[in-house]
This record gives structure tokens, sequence and C-alpha cells, in this order.
């Protein structure tokens, strides 16, 4: 199933879970798995459950709010894993694109120089008092940590050289 598919599915199951006299009121929607929703349904007032193409969903009252609750598989933490090695590659390539020279190359080597320098911008962002600690590092932290990063490889292979 297409991830445009799933989105089809949930927004067709939201659309029949929401009659039309509800159209004019505030419906909260919570997605995620079992785990994290299980508190949020057993809060649940005057629920209902309805599956959707294989989709569970629960409806319900939570502190006077009409909830709808759905449950997804593992799929967003596969999706997080990816969009992390993205950003991580991002950050990489931008901090190799502002530092030109010799480099260990290649994409694992460029996602593990970003994600490193997340690390690194993270680390001393919090040292220094830029950002609280819960705060990422931010784009620009992130790419000066791995130029930073960089930076201490080319003086290491230097000296070996």
């Amino acid at each position: 199933m297409s991830a445009h598919s799933g989105v089809r599915i949930v927004a067709l199951a939201l659309f029949v879970l929401l009659p039309a006299t509800t159209f004019g009121q505030s419906v909260v929607g919570v997605l995620g798995i079992a785990a994290e929703i299980a508190p949020i349904e057993k809060r649940l007032k005057d629920s209902r459950e309805i599956t959707v193409q294989g989709y569970v969903f629960r409806e319900g009252t939570l502190n006077g709010r009409r909830v709808v609750v759905g449950r997804s598989g593992a799929g967003k933490v596969n999706a997080a894993i990816i969009t992390t090695l993205l950003i991580g590659l991002l950050i990489g390539a931008v901090a190799k694109l502002l530092m030109p020279g010799k480099d260990p190359g290649g994409c694992i080597i460029t996602m593990l120089i970003g994600l490193a320098g997340s690390t690194i911008g993270a680390y001393l962002g919090h040292a220094l008092g830029l950002y609280k600690v819960g705060e990422p590092a931010g784009f620009i932290g992130s790419v000066l940590g791995a130029m930073l990063l960089l930076l201490v490889y080319r003086m290491i292979v230097g000296k070996r050289s």
C-alpha cells in the first residue's frame, strides 16, 4: 500500500466518522501505534471502534471534546528513521560543499558526518548556551558541527601523511 493510499484511507475514515452535524464543532484527531494511544483510548467516553480497510479508529469524547484516535503500524518509526538519515545526508553534503577538499567520500560517510555533526552542534550549542536542553541544534548549528568534524578529520589525516 502506498503512502498516498494510506492518507486517503485515513481521510475517508475521518470523513465517515464525522457526521455532518459536527462539522461546526472542533474535533481532535490522534494517530499513533497502539502502545502510544492506549492511554488516550482508555480515557475516551462513549467510544466506538470502527475499522476501515485494516485501520482501526476509536471515536468518542475526552474532556468534552470530540476525539478520533487512529492506530497505525510501526511505519512512522521507519519514516522517522529515514527522515533522520536524509537530514544527515543533507547536512553532511552542505558541510562538504562549504569546506571543499579531500574528505571521506560516499553517501553513507556523508550521512554519518551529517548525523555526527548534528550531535556535535547540539552539544556545543547547549554548552555555549545557544540552545536550551531539549531544543534541536537547528540546521546552521548542525552544519557547523559537521564542518568541525571535517576539520578534525583533515587534521588527523594530514598528520599521518
